[in-house]
């Protein structure tokens, strides 16, 4: 199924000859907000600065519309390095995983950055407390993700062991299969609301999905591959069963016991049946899985057929909005050759294009967020995540040849 086919970046491309200036313009707006940190205040843009803030002008120089994206790239690396500076956070999102992740994504040999991650997080793994986590953001599957990155280094095939260990010592067992479990002290207080008892994470950014991922790729990496690819097929075996019916376009949030379920049919790739059927598709073709790779797919082409105006989304960042659905239907298509995926990708660029105001945020893109405690409202976000770096990397899928790797942070590739 892994077809080397024409990507719909050159049928898109045909349509929208104004791209190229979008593309520029973005860039000349991010350069201005990472200049300094003087700029960022000034702009008022609210996330903090994390390693991946650069990759957009890395992409961009790769892709011939800058000539010093990779060093924009290297002072926004640098800054986060400066904050992390006296810190041991793992995460791959805002601590030294992310750092040492973005320097051998760009095949920079940092012996500094890259030995110190894999020292904090080898350290790590020996005992790893439950409140870190298992998720994306800041546990055991971004671990895995930095090893996977750092491959084919001793220290990565090492790391990912641990990785697993901690995986296999932390599952939940059910006749269903095996799932993870997030205590309800683990929980941020509105999701406490909904599972005060606690719950299972369905969502690709904090959830089940991402361990599927990983465990597919430490398969495909011939890591401890017997281990890996018999918790895998639980895995998804759990998954599968949490969405009997994938014809219908929907996957619970979460599964929180003594709690009523979740029916969440908003298209996303953080959370709901878009992300999770993607990345649990993936991960069912690295180990030849028919039964996970048909649910998967089923799930996935009834997303494809939900259109953007009924898809309960409010901006066009990659993590729930309509850059990141693009991103997603993107690489389905690349990965099965099935053209309604092909449909589904075009319908969520036009969709990304449709949210752009020029003048207005970044690059002409405002995002969606809490402004300050309990208080939705429109931001200025530049971030890889949420804001418009992400938006422009999924730009720059189009008007460049340049391969989009870097949403392997998002578990697409």
């Amino acid at each position: 199924m892994l077809n080397a086919l024409t990507p719909p970046e050159n049928v898109v491309r045909k349509g929208h000859k104004a791209l190229a200036a979008l593309a520029v313009d973005l860039v000349e707006e991010r350069r201005e907000v990472f200049q300094t940190v003087e700029t960022a205040a000034a702009r008022k843009t609210t996330q903090r600065t994390e390693s991946f803030d650069g990759l957009f002008h890395a992409y961009a120089d790769a892709g011939s519309l800058l000539t010093d994206g990779f060093e924009i790239c290297g002072a926004v690396l640098d800054r986060c390095l400066d904050t992390l500076e006296g810190y041991s956070t793992t995460s791959l999102f805002g601590g030294w995983s992310g750092a040492g992740w973005l320097t051998s994504h760009l095949g920079v040999e940092d012996d500094f950055v890259g030995g110190h991650a894999d020292r904090l997080l080898t350290s790590a793994l020996g005992d790893w407390p439950p409140s870190r986590g298992y998720d994306l953001i800041s546990g055991l599957v971004g671990a895995g993700v930095y090893f996977v990155e750092r491959l084919p280094r001793d220290s990565a095939s090492r790391g990912l062991t641990l990785v697993l260990a901690a995986l296999e010592a932390t599952a939940v067992n059910t006749d269903k299969g095996a799932a993870w479990f997030t205590a309800p002290e683990f929980l941020p207080a509105w999701q406490r609301k909904h599972a005060p008892n606690g719950y299972f994470n369905l969502g690709v950014a904090h959830g089940l999905p991402g361990v599927c991922w990983l465990l597919g790729r430490l398969c495909l990496a011939g890591v401890e591959r017997d281990r890996a690819e018999l918790l895998l097929r639980r895995s998804l075996r759990w998954l599968r069963a949490q969405q009997p019916d994938p014809d219908n376009a929907e996957l619970p949030s979460w599964i929180a016991p003594g709690a009523k379920r979740d029916s969440n049919r908003r298209m996303a790739w953080c959370y709901g049946p878009l992300g999770a059927s993607a990345v649990a598709l993936d991960a069912a073709m690295a180990v030849g899985d028919r039964e996970g790779a048909d649910w998967a797919l089923t799930l996935a082409l009834a997303c494809a057929r939900v259109p953007p105006g009924e898809a309960r989304i409010q901006d066009a960042g990659l993590c729930h909005g309509a850059a990141g659905n693009f991103q997603v239907f993107y690489r389905l298509y690349r990965n099965t050759g099935e053209t309604r995926f092909r449909a589904a990708a075009l319908r969520w660029f036009e969709a990304t294009l449709g949210y752009r105001c020029p003048g207005e945020g970044v690059g002409g893109y405002r995002m969606w967020g809490e402004v300050e405690e309990n208080r939705q409202g429109w931001l200025d976000d530049a971030s890889f995540l949420t804001g418009s770096g992400g938006v422009g990397l999924a730009l720059l899928t189009v008007v460049t040849d340049v391969e989009p790797r870097w949403d392997r942070l998002l578990l697409l590739s």
